[in-house]
């Protein structure tokens, strides 16, 4: 109970180190829905599309976040580390550890992520080196060094 001109303050039950990903998931999945908003009007009818790639970081984003960090998160409620007999061994009873159907939605969520990637790199004919789909380049091709050792 905190009386008036007493100062209070939060028991510490979690490091730094346990709310990075919290902070790191959330700003990716602000940046994706910001990158997803400016891609918004492009053309979707092709799959190598930016509007595609991007939709697939969005998508991979949102569902390892929901899914599997926050919506175990809140779903806990605001049990802290010193309501607990064991923290050390309790947390892991913790549904963010305990479910671990979570995983699948984790590896869903990393290709989705891939996907993106990929299609990016396919746009930008990183895994042909710049030669284009059929393996031929042309003299304009190779004004920088980027595959100099292909």
């Amino acid at each position: 109970d905190c009386v008036a001109g007493e100062s209070w303050t939060a028991p510490m039950s979690a490091s730094f180190a346990d709310a990075c990903p919290y902070y790191g998931i959330t700003c990716f999945m602000v940046a994706t829905s910001l990158g997803l908003r400016g891609v918004w009007e492009l053309p979707k009818n092709k799959l190598v599309s930016p509007f595609w790639a991007v939709a697939c970081f969005f998508i991979g984003a949102w569902t390892i976040s929901v899914i599997s960090l926050w919506g175990p998160t809140i779903l806990d409620g605001s049990v802290s580390y010193s309501q607990m007999e064991n923290p050390s061994v309790e947390m892991f009873s913790q549904k963010t550890f305990a479910w671990s159907w979570i995983h699948i939605f984790q590896v869903i969520g990393a290709s989705f992520l891939l996907a993106g990637g990929v299609i990016f790199g396919m746009m930008d004919s990183v895994f042909t080196c710049g030669m284009g789909g059929n393996g031929n380049a042309e003299e304009s091709d190779y004004d920088d060094d980027s595959c100099a050792s292909a």
